[in-house]
């Protein structure tokens, strides 16, 4: 799959009389939110740290299909723990899902 080619980061955040305008070092005004109440300042913060979220979701993702991080199957028959186990997968499959969703394209 090819580099997704999205904005990458780090993205700035400024207010203007309608809201919050997201920047990026080589992009003025990627995009705005409207509204300076709460929702439309953490909606502006989300959108901004999306590329950081992005490329420590593919991290977290490439440790388990790289190896590199093995679960401990000496607890396997703590009760319980299969539970446990359960949620981490299901995590990760939501974090893959989200980074396919961002490089999906059309």
């Amino acid at each position: 799959m090819s580099e997704p080619k999205f904005t990458k980061g780090p993205l700035t955040i400024r207010e203007n009389r309608d809201g919050y305008i997201i920047d990026a070092s080589d992009v003025f005004a990627l995009a705005e939110v409207y509204g300076h109440d709460e929702n439309g300042k953490a909606n502006a913060r989300l959108y901004a740290a999306a590329p950081d979220m992005y490329e420590a979701l593919k991290e977290i993702t490439g440790f388990f299909e790289s190896g590199e991080f093995v679960r401990d199957t000496s607890r396997d028959f703590e009760q319980g723990w299969h539970l446990k186990m359960l949620s981490v997968v299901k995590s990760l499959a939501d974090a893959q899902a989200a980074i396919d969703k961002a490089d999906k394209e059309g």
